[in-house]
């Protein structure tokens, strides 16, 4: 099991992780796929599984080393309207810009493309707890950054909840998350938006 805690997590290994990026699209540039896929990289980058420092430097090894854009299926956890976004082991540290910037603050600083990062944000709560906080984080970028936000879809994980249990609360279905956060980032016109993807994790065989 990889050690998630930190001392794998660095700024070398965000690179490694955007060299294998840049690896896999070579292939399909070489075997004539690249007309119809792209490889871009992602990370779940949940606050309470490291710190804000270590985070950003995994964050920018990849984005040194990139021309290729990385997606952040993460959480919001603790972030307004509930709180603060400091919460949890790793968390106490995390402030909403912190959240804000490894989501979408960090993209536009590098290479000179727009929304090289970019969320799709786990929307895993039943009453819409989570789709709230990703719209309040939205509205953040709008008034507070001067940067509007373009969340790519949704991620929720109720085909792993049939493999094998968690909390019945934390159960949407894919059609169910990518609904609440739609119609959370439309109750304001500094956030409405179109979602154009939702996607749903489960466990695979070994």
């Amino acid at each position: 099991m990889p050690d998630c805690s930190g001392a794998s997590v660095t700024s070398g290994h965000g690179a490694q992780w955007a060299s294998i990026v840049a690896t896999i699209n070579t292939w399909f540039l070489n075997n004539g796929y690249s007309s119809q896929v792209t490889a871009s990289g992602a990370s779940d980058m949940e606050l309470n599984w490291n710190s804000p420092a270590t985070t950003k430097a995994w964050l920018q090894g990849y984005l040194g080393q990139s021309v290729w854009r990385l997606y952040d299926f993460g959480d919001a956890a603790g972030c307004p309207p509930t709180g603060d976004c400091s919460t949890g082991k790793f968390s106490p540290d995390w402030t909403q810009y912190d959240v804000w910037y490894i989501a979408w603050g960090a993209g536009p600083l590098y290479k000179g493309i727009t929304n090289f990062v970019q969320p799709i944000p786990l929307i895993y709560e039943n009453s819409g707890a989570h789709a709230r906080q990703w719209a309040n984080l939205t509205l953040y970028s709008t008034v507070s950054q001067n940067k509007d936000m373009t969340i790519a879809g949704t991620m929720t994980q109720y085909a792993s909840c049939q493999q094998s249990s968690c909390p019945p609360t934390l159960d949407n279905t894919p059609e169910q998350g990518w609904l609440q956060l739609l119609l959370e980032l439309g109750k304001d016109t500094r956030t409405a938006q179109d979602l154009l993807w939702s996607t749903d994790i489960r466990y695979t065989n070994p």
